[in-house]
């Protein structure tokens, strides 16, 4: 056992590992996935055109034992999601070539990625842009400077969730 921040991680042989939240929540991040022949760790999209944000979040997810995969505008992010079929995607909302409102639409209209939950990052933080991001088909809506330790909740409790419904 392991402790990461306000969290431990417990490895688990074969099966994966649980992070618990001091909350009490335990939530599986690393699981048995058929898309990678045995346990493997969650795999992240970023779709993000700022180069400084794309190094701080990125190095960040990593030394949490994410694999993160980067796409620079919104349309790169549609076709790496359908080729990688990430587990999570962070989108911001304010990209080149197709925005992350549009792209998210996109993604959830499509079967073989729209399960998989988005987290709008955006720097848009007027009334309403959450909404907006939502009902675009975001599952969650976070503002930038990015809060870490709140993000890195958010993405447990999302991979949680699909954990549990990939194995239900």
């Amino acid at each position: 056992m392991r402790r990461r921040g306000l969290s431990t991680v417990v490895p688990r042989l074969g099966t994966g590992s649980i992070l618990k939240p001091e909350f009490g929540k335990c939530v599986v991040l690393l699981y048995n996935s058929v898309r990678y022949g045995g346990p493997g760790v969650a795999r992240i999209l970023y779709v993000e055109d700022n180069e400084d944000n794309i190094y701080m979040l990125k190095q960040r997810l990593e030394r949490h034992h994410f694999e993160v995969l980067v796409a620079r505008d919104g349309q790169a992010g549609i076709e790496d999601a359908r080729k990688h079929l990430p587990d999570l995607i962070l989108l911001d909302l304010s990209l080149p070539v197709l925005d992350g409102w549009e792209a998210a639409r996109i993604l959830k209209q499509d079967e073989r990625t729209g399960a998989i939950p988005i987290i709008a990052l955006s720097a848009h933080a007027m009334d309403g842009d959450g909404a907006r991001a939502l009902a675009s088909g975001c599952d969650e809506y976070g503002t930038k400077p990015v809060n870490f330790k709140h993000l890195l909740n958010r993405i447990a409790v999302l991979l949680g969730r699909r954990a549990a419904s990939d194995t239900g």
